[in-house]
Protein backbone atom coordinates (compact mmCIF):
# COMPACT_ATOMS: atom_id res chain seq x y z
CA UNK A 1 0.00 0.00 0.00
CA UNK A 2 2.74 2.46 0.85
CA UNK A 3 4.46 1.76 -2.41
CA UNK A 4 1.41 2.60 -4.14
CA UNK A 5 0.98 5.54 -2.54
CA UNK A 6 4.71 6.74 -2.70
CA UNK A 7 4.23 5.96 -6.79
CA UNK A 8 0.90 7.88 -7.55
CA UNK A 9 2.92 11.09 -5.49
CA UNK A 10 5.89 10.31 -7.47
CA UNK A 11 3.65 10.45 -11.02
CA UNK A 12 1.97 13.54 -9.72
CA UNK A 13 5.21 15.13 -8.69
CA UNK A 14 7.07 14.71 -12.09
CA UNK A 15 4.13 15.20 -14.09
CA UNK A 16 3.96 19.05 -12.53
CA UNK A 17 7.63 20.28 -12.94
CA UNK A 18 8.15 22.50 -15.31
CA UNK A 19 10.81 22.35 -18.06
CA UNK A 20 13.62 24.72 -18.44
CA UNK A 21 11.74 25.39 -21.70
CA UNK A 22 8.58 25.95 -20.52
CA UNK A 23 9.77 28.11 -17.59
CA UNK A 24 11.55 30.63 -20.02
CA UNK A 25 8.35 30.64 -21.76
CA UNK A 26 6.11 31.44 -18.63
CA UNK A 27 8.54 33.85 -17.88
CA UNK A 28 7.93 35.85 -21.48
CA UNK A 29 4.62 35.32 -21.45
CA UNK A 30 3.89 36.83 -17.58
CA UNK A 31 6.07 39.67 -19.02
CA UNK A 32 3.32 40.86 -21.12
CA UNK A 33 0.05 40.09 -19.05
CA UNK A 34 -2.25 43.07 -18.69
CA UNK A 35 -4.05 46.16 -20.90
CA UNK A 36 -1.26 47.75 -22.93
CA UNK A 37 -2.83 50.99 -24.88
CA UNK A 38 -1.04 51.70 -28.26
CA UNK A 39 0.89 54.71 -28.81
CA UNK A 40 2.40 54.39 -31.82
CA UNK A 41 2.03 51.55 -34.80
CA UNK A 42 4.37 51.72 -37.68
CA UNK A 43 5.28 49.60 -40.77
CA UNK A 44 8.27 49.63 -42.36
CA UNK A 45 8.88 52.03 -45.14
CA UNK A 46 8.96 49.87 -47.52
CA UNK A 47 5.44 49.23 -46.99
CA UNK A 48 3.16 49.84 -49.73
CA UNK A 49 0.77 52.99 -48.81
CA UNK A 50 -2.65 51.28 -48.21
CA UNK A 51 -0.93 50.55 -44.90
CA UNK A 52 0.76 53.66 -43.59
CA UNK A 53 -1.71 55.14 -41.13
CA UNK A 54 -3.94 52.25 -40.91
CA UNK A 55 -3.40 51.67 -37.20
CA UNK A 56 -4.59 54.62 -35.58
CA UNK A 57 -5.95 53.40 -32.37
CA UNK A 58 -5.60 50.22 -30.65
CA UNK A 59 -4.98 48.26 -26.80
CA UNK A 60 -3.83 44.85 -26.36
CA UNK A 61 -5.28 42.48 -23.99
CA UNK A 62 -3.23 39.66 -23.09
CA UNK A 63 -4.72 37.20 -20.80
CA UNK A 64 -2.36 35.19 -18.04
CA UNK A 65 -1.52 31.40 -19.76
CA UNK A 66 0.43 28.71 -18.46
CA UNK A 67 3.07 28.04 -20.54
CA UNK A 68 2.80 24.91 -22.73
CA UNK A 69 5.72 22.91 -24.52
CA UNK A 70 6.74 24.84 -27.70
CA UNK A 71 6.53 22.26 -30.13
CA UNK A 72 3.15 21.32 -30.64
CA UNK A 73 1.36 24.21 -33.02
CA UNK A 74 -1.90 23.94 -30.84
CA UNK A 75 -0.09 25.88 -27.81
CA UNK A 76 -1.84 28.86 -28.11
CA UNK A 77 -2.95 31.38 -25.39
CA UNK A 78 -5.53 33.72 -25.68
CA UNK A 79 -5.42 37.16 -26.04
CA UNK A 80 -7.93 40.59 -27.77
CA UNK A 81 -6.85 43.39 -29.89
CA UNK A 82 -8.66 46.67 -29.98
CA UNK A 83 -7.76 48.71 -33.66
CA UNK A 84 -9.34 51.39 -34.39
CA UNK A 85 -12.19 50.84 -32.25
CA UNK A 86 -13.04 47.22 -33.93
CA UNK A 87 -12.22 44.34 -31.58
CA UNK A 88 -9.94 41.42 -32.85
CA UNK A 89 -8.83 37.85 -31.86
CA UNK A 90 -5.14 37.26 -31.15
CA UNK A 91 -3.88 34.36 -30.51
CA UNK A 92 -0.70 34.23 -29.24
CA UNK A 93 2.36 31.55 -28.64
CA UNK A 94 6.05 32.17 -27.98
CA UNK A 95 9.27 29.92 -28.97
CA UNK A 96 12.61 32.14 -30.01
CA UNK A 97 9.77 34.78 -30.45
CA UNK A 98 6.01 35.67 -30.06
CA UNK A 99 4.03 34.37 -32.72
CA UNK A 100 0.95 36.12 -33.32
CA UNK A 101 -2.16 34.79 -35.19
CA UNK A 102 -4.63 37.65 -35.64
CA UNK A 103 -8.69 37.55 -36.98
CA UNK A 104 -11.90 38.57 -37.19
CA UNK A 105 -14.29 38.05 -34.67
CA UNK A 106 -17.40 40.36 -36.34
CA UNK A 107 -20.08 38.34 -38.08
CA UNK A 108 -23.10 38.59 -40.49
CA UNK A 109 -26.15 37.32 -40.02
CA UNK A 110 -25.70 33.90 -41.23
CA UNK A 111 -22.85 33.67 -38.88
CA UNK A 112 -20.08 33.82 -41.62
CA UNK A 113 -16.68 36.00 -40.20
CA UNK A 114 -17.24 39.29 -41.95
CA UNK A 115 -13.40 40.35 -43.33
CA UNK A 116 -13.75 43.51 -44.90
CA UNK A 117 -10.67 45.46 -47.00
CA UNK A 118 -9.64 46.72 -43.55
CA UNK A 119 -9.62 43.12 -41.83
CA UNK A 120 -7.33 41.42 -44.74
CA UNK A 121 -4.87 44.41 -44.99
CA UNK A 122 -5.13 44.34 -40.11
CA UNK A 123 -3.90 40.65 -40.88
CA UNK A 124 -1.15 41.25 -43.16
CA UNK A 125 0.12 43.93 -41.02
CA UNK A 126 -0.03 41.59 -37.85
CA UNK A 127 0.14 37.74 -38.17
CA UNK A 128 3.83 36.88 -37.69
CA UNK A 129 6.36 36.47 -35.24
CA UNK A 130 7.07 39.32 -32.90
CA UNK A 131 10.07 40.52 -31.06
CA UNK A 132 7.84 42.23 -27.75
CA UNK A 133 10.18 44.10 -24.99
CA UNK A 134 8.93 45.55 -21.52
CA UNK A 135 10.85 48.68 -20.30
CA UNK A 136 9.10 49.66 -16.83
CA UNK A 137 5.51 50.29 -18.56
CA UNK A 138 6.48 50.33 -21.87
CA UNK A 139 5.76 47.66 -24.44
CA UNK A 140 7.65 47.47 -27.53
CA UNK A 141 6.83 44.87 -30.58
CA UNK A 142 9.25 45.11 -33.82
CA UNK A 143 8.13 42.40 -36.22
CA UNK A 144 11.30 39.92 -36.94
CA UNK A 145 8.82 38.08 -39.56
CA UNK A 146 5.52 38.62 -41.27
CA UNK A 147 3.51 35.33 -42.19
CA UNK A 148 2.47 36.64 -45.53
CA UNK A 149 4.65 39.48 -47.04
CA UNK A 150 8.59 39.03 -45.76
CA UNK A 151 8.81 42.77 -46.99
CA UNK A 152 5.87 43.94 -44.81
CA UNK A 153 7.45 44.60 -40.95
CA UNK A 154 5.93 46.99 -38.38
CA UNK A 155 6.72 48.21 -34.99
CA UNK A 156 4.68 49.51 -32.14
CA UNK A 157 4.91 51.24 -28.69
CA UNK A 158 2.35 50.74 -26.00
CA UNK A 159 1.54 51.56 -22.68
CA UNK A 160 0.57 49.66 -19.76
CA UNK A 161 -3.16 50.54 -18.31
Amino acid sequence: MKLITLSIILVVLLGSCQSKEEKLIQTQLDKIVGRWKIDSFEPTSTAPNEFKGLVKSGEFKFDRCRAKNIRPSNSLCNAAIQLNDEIYDLAIRFDDYFTFSFGPISKDGTGNVVFSKDVVLLMQLMNGKWELTVSNNTLIGKQVANQGNPNLLSSFTATRQ
